[in-house]
């Protein structure tokens, strides 16, 4: 199966074949993408536990969303491997998030890529929990989170929408789903009704 036919698979589908790949690779990548981080980038980066994602902060979120990219970029330097790695991405981030295709060719082209993001106060709380959706994403029972972050390499800083789902063997996993810069339309009358 191809990355897009892969793509095209409903995203408890997705999580069922590769999950938990993603949770048992993910502490090895974290081990070796902290060999390739920059100082400013190492401040900010730490392994989320996976155990406590009610309680996550948003650069709990952020973290996690960058060793998810890590990992799915450090597959075999083969096309098969760089295959997987884009089809590893896609429980990641969503495939119709922004920016998805673009990233998601980027894998097999780079020695591995890197994404660190700081998590910036933004006046509200960005847990999710309890909401049933957010600018017309569906968010489950197990939440979601809003996280405004800054781009380490180059201080772009954007709104990153984050749901939480279940996956195979009850583990819980974060979804990268929706990228906003703020002007969107009805974006900062959903953020007004999130608590202060």
């Amino acid at each position: 199966m191809s990355p897009e036919q892969f793509w095209e698979l409903d995203v408890v589908a997705r999580l069922t074949l590769r999950g938990e790949e993603l949770v048992k690779d993910k502490p090895e990548a974290y081990k070796i993408y902290q060999k390739y981080l920059r100082p400013d980038e190492r401040q900010v980066m730490s392994f989320p536990d996976v155990n406590n994602l009610p309680n996550w902060s948003a650069q709990d979120y952020l973290n996690n969303y960058s060793i998810g990219l890590y990992l799915a970029s450090i597959q075999e330097p083969t096309q098969e491997g760089i295959n997987d790695g884009r089809k590893l991405f896609s429980i990641v981030a969503d495939p119709r998030s922004p920016g998805f295709k673009k990233t998601s060719e980027l894998i097999g082209n780079n020695p591995g890529v890197s994404n660190v993001y700081r998590a910036i106060p933004a006046g509200f709380k960005g847990d999710l929990g309890g909401r049933t959706e957010f600018m017309g994403h569906a968010i489950s029972g197990l939440g979601g989170y809003l996280a405004y972050g800054e781009y380490v390499a180059n201080g772009n800083r954007q709104y990153m929408l984050f749901v939480n789902l279940p996956g195979p063997s009850g583990t819980k996993h974060s979804l990268l789903m929706d990228i906003y810069t703020g002007n969107e339309p009805g974006f900062q009358s959903s953020v007004a009704a999130l608590p202060g």
